[in-house]
């Protein structure tokens, strides 16, 4: 089975072309393909890989994919439907918020920050200063991520096209169509 996690990167480089397979939860390459390739023009909804890439990205024959390309780089996922990724962001936050709640309670375990520190009278130190960091992602971070990626989560395309609507009109001193 094909980690879900994984992408197929192609770098364009001079005269070759070459690819990694990366796991999204690690920043390692796990494994490394590199050849040198004839490049043709196919149809618009068809890409050709040789079958060795096909195996190592845990594709089949006429599976369907995602293909961008963006500055000179190739980008090969699985295609998802929007709602699975929707599901994908929900399942993230739930994470975001089970952290969110390990680093509450092991700073509620720091001492708290002496006034004096606080007000810049006295210079900080180790255990303020940590107790500062984890109130800061705690408060702004990571409580921010979590509702930004609810918030995408439960989104329709009629609710984005309405805010894109009303911020059109907004720019231009207009009252948005309906």
């Amino acid at each position: 089975m094909r980690n879900l996690n994984s992408i197929y990167m192609l770098e364009k480089r001079k005269d070759t072309q070459q690819g990694c397979l990366f796991d999204s939860t690690s920043p390692r390459r796990i494994a490394m393909l590199r050849r040198t390739v004839s490049v043709s023009p196919t149809s618009e909804n068809e890409a050709r890989l040789p079958a060795s890439c096909l195996a190592e990205l845990g594709f089949t024959e006429g599976a369907q994919a995602v293909l961008q390309v963006s500055r000179g780089r190739l980008l090969l996922t699985e295609a998802r439907e929007a709602h699975e990724l929707q599901r994908d962001a929900e399942g993230f936050a739930e994470q975001m918020e089970s952290l969110q709640a390990q680093i509450g309670q092991w700073a509620q375990r720091l001492p708290e920050i002496p006034e004096e520190i606080a007000e810049g009278d006295r210079p900080s130190n180790v255990e303020s200063e940590l107790r500062f960091a984890a109130e800061c992602v705690l408060n702004d971070d990571l409580r921010t991520a979590v509702q930004r990626l609810r918030s995408a989560a439960a989104v329709t395309d009629d609710q984005l096209r309405e805010q894109w609507s009303q911020e059109r009109a907004t720019k231009k001193g207009t009252s948005p169509q309906k």
